[in-house]
């Protein structure tokens, strides 16, 4: 029987096709706020060792005129895998002796958690899935944002709503209390109704306490995508704390 593999040996193969599902159920999703918007995935998951993540394939999102019904405006998600110890930062906006590492951070290899400047408007968040104990479980997630504040790399905030416990605290736990949610959208980063900017700049950050792997995308848009704009951000909840780090 085929599995998921796990996080010394995922398969990347069987994770996709589950990757397949959920964007068929987030594109359902939006177009109860956007009927003409469709996702295409442009190719197939694919490991990249020259990335600071396990592996990536890319989803082009696209709205189409209501009118003619073609292509109006469109703009690339990154779906991304994440394994504990993946990270997205760089060393483009910082050097690793530029900023103090916190203690439960210290393992953690530098550069994967070193924020990087933001140059886009607004920074969708998917929360696709979490795989543990080759099981799947839909939009539960847990990710952490970091930040740079006062010469310190600081947690900003968790995305996702968690995944399930049993497998990796070692509590008891029964991991169906954890309530699969249905499916939403974050903003790592944007502007608050007052202009003010927050989630800039950051890292996302996967845990090694939290023994998942986990599925999540990443939709950046410029305002010259508005149409674009205009249909995540009423519906991308900002996570709690967030915009105190802005």
């Amino acid at each position: 029987m085929a599995t998921f593999g796990d996080i010394e040996n995922p398969d990347i193969e069987m994770i996709d096709t589950a990757l397949d599902e959920k964007l068929m159920l987030y594109e359902e999703f939006l177009r109860k706020h956007a009927k003409d918007i469709n996702f295409r995935k442009d190719g197939f998951l694919t490991l990249t060792p020259d990335k600071p993540n396990t592996a990536r394939t890319t989803v082009t999102v696209n709205l189409k005129d209501p009118l003619t019904s073609k292509d109006n405006v469109s703009a690339t998600m990154y779906a991304i895998l994440f394994l504990p110890g993946d990270g997205t930062g760089d060393d483009k906006t910082y050097k690793p002796h530029d900023l103090e590492k916190p203690v439960y951070l210290q393992s953690a290899e530098p550069t994967r958690i070193l924020p990087r400047k933001k140059q886009c408007a607004m920074e969708v968040f998917f929360p696709f899935f979490s795989i543990v104990n080759d099981t799947v479980y839909e939009n539960l997630v847990y990710l952490e944002e970091l930040t740079a504040r006062d010469g310190h790399i600081v947690r900003a905030c968790n995305l996702g709503t968690g995944v399930p416990k049993k497998e990796w605290t070692g509590k008891g736990y029964a991991a169906d209390i954890i309530k699969r949610p249905d499916p939403y959208l974050q903003l790592t980063t944007g502007f608050t109704r007052y202009g003010k900017r927050f989630g800039d700049p950051h890292a996302i950050y996967h845990n090694k306490e939290v023994g998942a792997m986990q599925m999540v995308g990443f939709l950046s848009l410029d305002l010259d995508k508005k149409e674009l704009c205009d249909v995540f951000e009423p519906i991308a909840s900002v996570p709690e704390g967030l915009q105190s780090f802005s």
